[in-house]
């Protein structure tokens, strides 16, 4: 149970941040290509929460059991099929929703480019604050390490 917590709350953690970077691109890939004074609809909106949503589920791919450290050659095989996936439900789903036209070569490499943008941004934040996460269990493990070390240098 407590693994479906952490990975819900990693889910979360990672739609915030991709609902927040695809506003920001969203903004400069419609003013790019239909101009700055381009009006969109409510459900446009909608559709991004949804599909945010969606490439939130991307956590899941990284999902491992506790304690279960990832191999080099699986780890970037998983974070290949991460931004497959990725790229499959955003060209999917903008695809449906008519963001973009599939004839249009310029659209589509757009649509790559904020793809790639803002998989590599999640990327570096997510990274970011692990290594965070990492460096705060390592102080707390070296403190108690010292800790249990004077005591034993006590116990002689």
């Amino acid at each position: 149970m407590k693994n479906i917590a952490e990975l819900l709350k990693g889910t979360i953690h990672y739609f915030f941040i991709i609902t927040v970077l695809v506003l920001v691109v969203t903004a400069g890939y419609i003013s790019f290509f239909w101009g700055i004074d381009a009006q969109i609809s409510v459900a446009v909106l909608w559709q991004i929460l949804l599909v945010s949503f969606l490439g939130s589920l991307s956590n899941i791919i990284f999902a491992t059991k506790k304690n279960r450290m990832l191999g080099r050659l699986e780890f970037w095989l998983r974070w290949a099929g991460c931004y497959l996936y990725v790229n499959m439900v955003v060209l999917g789903f903008g695809s449906f929703f008519q963001w973009f036209d599939r004839n249009s070569l310029p659209m589509v490499v757009g649509m790559l480019i904020a793809i790639g943008i803002v998989f590599l941004i999640v990327a570096v934040v997510v990274f970011q604050v692990d290594k965070k996460t990492s460096d705060e269990i390592n102080r707390i493990l070296k403190q108690r390490e010292e800790k249990n070390g004077t005591e034993e240098e006590e116990d002689i």
